[in-house]
């Protein structure tokens, strides 16, 4: 599968937050693993323009932080087909965004593959 920032943002800015109260660790998609850091940090950008986004990326992280799923240094990047997306904060290479504020989000022209080849797009 193939994601694009717009579809991670997209999906971030129309979801519920009850969408993800029943969430596993297997739900959970570090997106650093396919992603490199220019492409996270444009990522996290573009989510501090979508105003929207960022609020629900920012409950969500402070959610799955208080819950054990991802640590301290990760932050919410996206949600797309019922998995949330994070990335770490050493992986924005152009933003000071930290896990507490949940800040995160890239240009709508990077995609990645997610089929665990570990090769972006």
């Amino acid at each position: 599968m193939f994601l694009s920032a717009g579809s991670l943002l997209h999906g971030l800015s129309d979801m519920k937050i009850s969408d993800v109260s029943n969430l596993n660790g297997g739900a959970v998609v570090n997106i650093g693993k396919s992603w490199n850091k220019v492409q996270v940090g444009a990522l996290t950008q573009d989510l501090r323009a979508h105003p929207q986004a960022q609020k629900n990326a920012q409950v969500m992280t402070q959610m799955l932080q208080q819950r054990g799923l991802i640590s301290r240094d990760q932050y919410v990047v996206g949600f797309v087909g019922g998995k949330v997306y994070v990335a770490d904060a050493a992986s924005s290479s152009n933003s000071s965004t930290s896990s507490a504020s949940g800040s995160a989000i890239a240009n709508g022209s990077a995609s990645a593959n997610t089929s665990g080849s570990g090769s972006p797009r």
